[in-house]
């Protein structure tokens, strides 16, 4: 039997249960400025590790370093509101409560603008393709496969995604177009159309000077590398880029955990459905497979 197409299906998810605790694949792993020194991290560099929570002591793409490279994917702005929260142990941190993905949510009171940055990450040397050297199971991602990151512009680091905005398209102003729609071309082209280099630059803030990300133009790609990154980031990530990122299923599902729990304390009992009950099915390898597409000529 063949697979079903879920995109063709997406909109029963309105209408459907949904289970919190089904973990989705994360292809895209976090480039960080560390804040101190932890395991191999040392303070005020870039760092890049495979898992994010085993105390900076296993497996890095990126380890101590002044410059990332990469070729440009997405450029994703959104808005996140969020709430003071106090865990059991007594730590106070932010709670997501609200988020809009699509461009046509209008943003409410109190939430801020944030920017996701994500792209394939090249070798600082050659500028070659990063891939995965070793098969990362939970991640669903081959030996081969190219190694994908982001960038997390938000607070004060939220204004480097718009300076790198401003950047390419001054920088393509003086280049031949590649497409026949000047309204295309600013906003899908030319973000695409230049490998880029992240480094660290400092910031005034409220509480002093704080390091945030500088993007920078590194080099034009030719207009054949350019098609390839349109293809690539419509075609073939960008599904993993929205399950990674949009989070409006889960603050919608938390709301009605919430509205659940409250119905239980006024006496208006909701049923619950055990996930025991529900069957996840197997759709079997859907990662990508690159393929000599990622000998990419830069």
């Amino acid at each position: 039997m063949a697979l079903i197409n879920s995109s063709s299906f997406g909109n029963l998810a309105d209408v459907s249960v949904s289970i919190n605790n089904i973990k989705i694949p994360t292809k895209f792993f976090n480039v960080s400025i560390s804040g101190k020194r932890r395991g191999k991290m040392n303070q005020g560099y870039l760092q890049c590790p495979v898992k994010f929570d085993d105390g900076g002591t296993g497996d890095f793409f990126v380890l101590n370093a002044d410059n990332v490279y990469f070729l440009p994917l997405y450029i994703k702005k959104y808005w996140a509101k969020y709430s003071k929260v106090t865990g059991k142990d007594g730590t106070t941190y932010d709670s997501l409560v609200d988020f809009g993905w699509k461009d046509n949510i209008e943003k409410p009171q109190g939430a801020k603008t944030e920017y996701i940055i994500a792209g394939i990450l090249l070798d600082p040397s050659s500028k070659s393709v990063v891939t995965h050297q070793k098969d990362l199971e939970d991640n669903n991602i081959k030996a081969g496969d190219p190694v994908l990151i982001y960038f997390r512009c938000k607070g004060t680091k939220c204004n480097c995604a718009y300076e790198y905005v401003k950047r390419v398209n001054e920088a393509a102003k003086n280049l031949n177009p590649l497409s026949d729609n000047p309204v295309f071309e600013q906003s899908t082209i030319n973000p695409r159309r230049f490998m880029i280099r992240a480094s660290i630059t400092q910031k005034e803030s409220n509480y002093g000077p704080v390091d945030v990300f500088d993007f920078n133009i590194e080099k034009e790609l030719s207009a054949d590398n350019v098609q390839k990154l349109l293809n690539w980031a419509q075609n073939t990530y960008m599904e993993d880029f929205d399950n990674q990122f949009d989070k409006t299923d889960y603050v919608k599902n938390n709301a009605n955990r919430q509205h659940d729990t409250t119905n239980e304390n006024t006496n208006h009992v909701s049923t619950p459905i055990s996930t025991d009950q529900i069957v996840v099915p197997d759709v079997g390898d859907t990662s990508p497979n690159p393929g000599d597409d990622f000998n990419i000529d830069i």
